[in-house]
């Protein structure tokens, strides 16, 4: 009958040393799913589409270059970075896909930036006086951390 150094006598001779590194092999688990840019450049757009819709009846309007300046600085830029860093790929949550989980948390961003301007008005503050406070530093993978914290203080 088959024992434990069988076992470990056959991952050998396979080439692994150890279980752990087996078993990912075996489950596939170091193959990095491909982020779908096609995709994410659809949400881009529809994140324009809908900061678009609600700033045709915000009280603190945009103008058109203002506009898009936001979307500039906020949609492309932050993209870019979120690519260039490898951070697209460290966004996963409960199974969700990265393109979703990157839409979800970019919409959630770009509300904190759209509306600095009403936050600084309900609050009494200058705009440039509120800083995010949440964790999500995007120069880095290694500085960037999805938490629970709020983005404002």
């Amino acid at each position: 009958m088959f024992d434990n150094n069988d076992f470990k006598g056959y991952r050998n001779l396979l080439g692994f040393n150890s279980q752990n590194a087996f078993k990912e092999f075996l489950g596939a688990k170091d193959i990095q799913p491909c982020v779908d840019f096609n995709d994410l450049n659809a949400l881009k757009q529809r994140l324009i589409e809908i900061f678009s819709a609600i700033n045709s009846i915000y009280c603190f309007k945009y103008n058109e270059y203002e506009l898009e300046c936001f979307f500039k600085n906020s949609i492309e830029r932050v993209f870019s970075k979120m690519a260039d860093t490898h951070i697209i790929y460290k966004l996963n949550n409960q199974g969700r896909r990265v393109e979703e989980v990157c839409f979800s948390w970019m919409r959630g961003f770009l509300v904190a930036e759209f509306f600095k301007d009403f936050i600084a008005c309900l609050f009494g503050v200058q705009k440039e006086t509120i800083k995010f406070f949440g964790g999500d530093n995007f120069e880095s993978i290694e500085s960037f951390k999805r938490s629970l914290k709020p983005i404002f203080c």
